[in-house]
């Protein structure tokens, strides 16, 4: 079973992540990118085989996706990580997903019903 992904932000960051595993492993491919500018992404991800979008609910609520890697501003990711576990997605973050001990407090408690 290869996991479907989808990487939400498509800048410096979001591009390496992608490059390092699309066409090289056989766990992982992605099949969505969500970017503010879907229309400038689209050279980048018709290369790649990846569906250009513009929002992250539409993501979230895609079936197809198997999980999402994060790949946004610090500030934006302990509510995004929450969106993923209720939207019931593996989630991906490679850096500190919260500056503050209240924000990875708040995100505990926004997922304590999906910690296994």
């Amino acid at each position: 079973m290869v996991l479907n992904l989808a990487v939400v932000g498509l800048g410096r960051w979001g591009k390496v992540l992608v490059d390092s595993v699309q066409d090289k492993s056989s766990v992982v491919r992605f099949g969505k990118a969500v970017t503010r500018d879907p229309v400038g992404a689209i050279a980048y991800c018709a290369v790649r085989g990846i569906a250009p979008i513009g929002s992250f609910a539409n993501a979230l609520s895609d079936l197809a996706i198997d999980g999402i890697v994060l790949a946004t501003p610090h500030s934006h990711l302990s509510r995004q990580v929450i969106d993923c576990a209720v939207g019931l997605k593996l989630v991906f973050v490679k850096k500190t997903f919260a500056h503050r001990c209240s924000g990875c407090w708040c995100s505990g408690r926004g997922l304590q019903d999906f910690i296994l």
